[in-house]
């Protein structure tokens, strides 16, 4: 019977310790892309910090950003350029009618554009020399935000960036 008994409480364990490690696993080994477009998805998992919800009109998914948005890529050794596809809808909703854009990698920023009209931009620049790892921090850093209803285009009191249609690694 002593031996039913450590029989029992090791399967116990057994399954409690592949539980834990499922867990852990879920949690810490997610698959990620190496590319976000979001007409194709919210991408919920990967974004970090300072997004909007997905937005999904005719013409593809997109999501507002806020004065800094950050989204983690998986890191593609045969990739080597980050781009971002966003769009300015209104250049006149931002202080001055200009934008500045950093499109940014762990922090450090590989390219930076000035904006004075509106359109659909790429912004394009390089991977940083010498970085490692399994993922990186994308950021699309902006100089400034604009809330529709205090300038008059309706009730929307979000702060917002502009609009991202995708973000990636490319080659």
């Amino acid at each position: 019977m002593k031996n039913l008994f450590i029989f029992l409480g090791a399967m116990l364990l057994g399954a409690m310790l592949f539980e834990l490690g499922k867990t852990y696993y879920t949690e810490h080994f997610r698959n990620i892309s190496p590319y976000i477009d979001f007409a194709k998805g919210g991408y919920d998992d990967q974004l970090v910090s300072g997004w909007y919800t997905r937005e999904t009109p005719a013409t593809g998914g997109f999501r507002w950003t806020g004065k800094k948005a950050v989204a983690r890529l998986a890191l593609d050794p045969g990739l080597k350029h980050i781009v971002a596809s966003v769009y300015i809808h209104d250049i006149t909703a931002y202080k001055d009618s200009s934008l500045d854009v950093d499109l940014q990698v762990n922090d450090q920023t590989v390219k930076s554009a000035h904006f004075v009209q509106p359109g659909l931009f790429k912004i394009e620049g390089p991977l940083p020399h010498g970085i490692s790892g399994s993922e990186i921090n994308a950021a699309v850093s902006l100089s400034k935000i604009f809330v529709p209803a205090e300038i008059g285009r309706g009730d929307d009191q979000r702060q917002l960036g502009l609009v991202v249609t995708s973000l990636g690694l490319v080659n």
